[in-house]
C-alpha cells in the first residue's frame, strides 16, 4: 500500500498518508553514532579500494610511487581534517 500524495496546493502530506509512512518506514530520526578513534580515522584513510587497487602498479615503479605518495599525502589530510573535527 503506498501513500497517497497531498492534494494539489497543500504543503506536505496528508495526516493519512504521513501515519501509513510511519507504519511502514519508521520515524524519521538519524541514529546517534559513537565517535571514532584518531588511529580508526587514519586506519580508515587507507581503506578505499582505489589505494589497494593502485599498489601492485603493474611493473611501473614510478607510477606506482607516484600514487602511493598521493595517497599517504591524501590520507594525512584526510586525517588532520577528520581528527580536527572530533
Amino acid at each position: 500500500m503506498t501513500a497517497e500524495p497531498a492534494r494539489p496546493g497543500a504543503a506536505g502530506l496528508t495526516s493519512a498518508a504521513a501515519a501509513v509512512r510511519l507504519r511502514t518506514d519508521g520515524p524519521n530520526a538519524i541514529e546517534e553514532r559513537g565517535q571514532r578513534s584518531t588511529l580508526a580515522i587514519l586506519v580508515g584513510q587507507f581503506a578505499s579500494p582505489l589505494v589497494h587497487d593502485r599498489r601492485g602498479g603493474g611493473g611501473l615503479a614510478l607510477p606506482c610511487l607516484v600514487v602511493i605518495y598521493l595517497a599517504i599525502v591524501e590520507a594525512v589530510e584526510g586525517f588532520v581534517y577528520r581528527a580536527g573535527r572530533v
